[in-house]
């Protein structure tokens, strides 16, 4: 197995991508790594220095009690030899089965993590990969083996947790051992390294030492022009939501207006992203008279507002701004996310208190 394993891991399509490398890009991949070194150290030094200058906030070390429920399962493990032998044991033939496995070349269950063909075709990624799961396995196994110690809660937690850790110790998350990452760094000349690490840290200055990641690029959309792009004017105004009024495209409207609640932690524009998909769009094609909530973002204007507050401020101000503006006496609605949940107990109290301004309720997810 010794020499199978040598001849496959040479004749991999990474190795020989990284072993016939032109002399060019291999001194550019040089230089880049030496770069990638000196950004990683920046990013070190960023990370302390943010630290230092931001204000140390009270809070818990364990807030969620994950180290709590975890010294739990070791405890239990360890008090009871004969869930010790047993873990241990399993934990021994996990690995006897490993190294068979990869001499016979078993399949693994199907993982979109390892889909590229190198974590297969290449012994020493296949090896992680295996044990990788293997060790997952065993300490899921743990939670198990801790018996009647943990509540039905507790063993749930247990679970949760488990699995963050599983998830964050897979060696596709790892640059030296993902091979796409390695693949990437090989055809970039070390470039996509370098970047990555300046991306990092732009997001660490954008989180003020908390990574705060950027899904897309922040300055290829602007509201009005590309996003956003609906006409209108806000109508009411209180200390938590906006309400905007779009201005109608066609001559006639409907005579019942429909209110938006969006999600609060969305902009107003989230059902207005793109001409071409705006649901505001959409409604005012089909003669919709269509207003819609902006709410407020949390601060500490409102951080002390209960879920009562936001169905006062928030769905019967609108209710009364919206009658108001058109003269009408009832509405059709819309709830998104989290405004739908909140649409849903403004209605079972204007039920108890008859109160049927809400002709209709359509609900998105």
């Amino acid at each position: 197995m010794t020499n199978m394993f040598k001849t496959n891991f040479l004749e991999s399509p990474l190795m020989q991508a990284m072993s016939d490398l032109d002399p060019a890009i291999a001194q550019t991949l040089t230089r880049n790594l030496m770069q990638a070194g000196l950004e990683a150290q920046a990013l070190m030094a960023d990370m302390a220095a943010l630290q230092q200058s931001s204000p140390a906030a009270p809070q818990r070390a364990d807030p969620f009690g994950a180290l709590e429920v975890q010294t739990k399962i070791a405890q239990a493990v360890a008090g009871n030899p004969e869930r010790l032998t047993q873990s241990m044991m399993t934990y021994m033939t996990g690995w006897m089965n490993l190294f068979q496995s990869m001499a016979m070349g078993s399949e693994l269950p199907r993982d979109r993590r390892f889909s590229d063909p190198e974590w297969a075709n290449n012994p020493m990624l296949d090896f992680m990969r295996r044990a990788w799961m293997l060790n997952a396995d065993w300490l899921q196994g743990l939670v198990e083996n801790a018996g009647d110690t943990l509540s039905e809660s507790e063993r749930t937690k247990a679970h949760f947790f488990t699995s963050q850790l599983i998830d964050a110790l897979s060696p596709s998350n790892l640059p030296a051992s993902n091979p796409a990452a390695l693949r990437a760094m090989i055809e970039s000349g070390g470039e996509s390294l370098v970047q990555g690490l300046r991306n990092a840290r732009n997001d660490l200055m954008r989180g003020k030492g908390r990574f705060s990641i950027s899904q897309s690029d922040e300055n290829a959309f602007q509201l009005g022009e590309n996003v956003a792009t609906s006409q209108g004017q806000v109508v009411f105004r209180n200390k938590l939501i906006e309400i905007i009024h779009y201005n109608p495209t066609r001559k006639k409207t409907r005579e019942r207006p429909m209110l938006i609640f969006p999600p609060w932690i969305n902009k107003f524009y989230i059902l207005d992203l793109q001409p071409e998909n705006s649901m505001i769009q959409w409604l005012l094609s089909k003669r919709v008279n269509t207003f819609l909530v902006s709410w407020r973002s949390a601060d500490d204007e409102t951080k002390h507002y209960t879920w009562d507050d936001y169905v006062e401020h928030g769905i019967l101000a609108a209710l009364d701004a919206v009658t108001a503006e058109t003269g009408v006496k009832d509405v059709n609605t819309i709830g998104y996310c989290i405004g739908g949940t909140l649409l849903t107990s403004a209605l079972a109290h204007m039920a108890q208190v008859g109160d049927t301004r809400i002709k209709s309720a359509t609900y998105f997810a």
